[in-house]
């Protein structure tokens, strides 16, 4: 037979001394729990490196933010509220091209089909009534004045040299 174990019947939290409720028997929470579990594994350097494998890891197509690391559905209401960034910046400094969204497939979906519920009255008051004070009119200095990203930058390129390409082969044979 093997070794006979006593079992120690605890009231109060191994860690803290907290009144154990329910059916805990030795810690009080999981927080109490893991500083003993984190302790026998490495200390605090265990921990770090296990939440930073662990918030790493994307499996569910969400979007990463680079300045904290978190997964998120929609980013940009976590960088204003958050980490107080605005937007423009955040894309800039990590050359995230100005016109991709920090969106989610599924947050787009959703919103898709909002606009398509609504689009009627979203054009009629916002686009046509609302307007007319900030359309652009031809020479208007406001137009394309922000310093563009790599990634934009090699779009651009790209598309110049098809439309070169396109326009050697097909208006020289007119």
């Amino acid at each position: 037979m093997g070794k006979i174990r006593s079992i120690e019947i605890r009231t109060t939290c191994k860690v803290c001394g907290k009144k154990l409720t329910g059916n805990k028997r030795t810690y009080c929470s999981i927080k109490c729990r893991n500083k003993v579990y984190y302790k026998r594994k490495g200390g605090a350097e265990y921990q770090r490196e296990y939440l930073y494998r662990k918030r790493d890891k994307n499996t569910d197509g969400l979007i990463k933010c680079e300045l904290c690391g978190r997964f998120y559905k929609f980013l940009a209401p976590h960088l204003r509220q958050i980490h107080e960034v605005d937007i423009f910046d955040y894309k800039k400094e990590y050359g995230i091209d100005r016109g991709r969204g920090l969106i989610t497939d599924e947050i787009k979906k959703i919103k898709r089909a909002y606009v398509k519920e609504t689009y009627p009255e979203i054009i009629q008051n916002n686009l046509i009534k609302n307007g007319v004070k900030t359309r652009y009119t031809k020479g208007d200095t406001r137009a394309g004045n922000y310093e563009r990203s790599e990634e934009t930058k090699k779009q651009l390129k790209n598309l110049y040299k098809t439309t070169k390409n396109y326009k050697q082969k097909y208006e020289t044979k007119k």
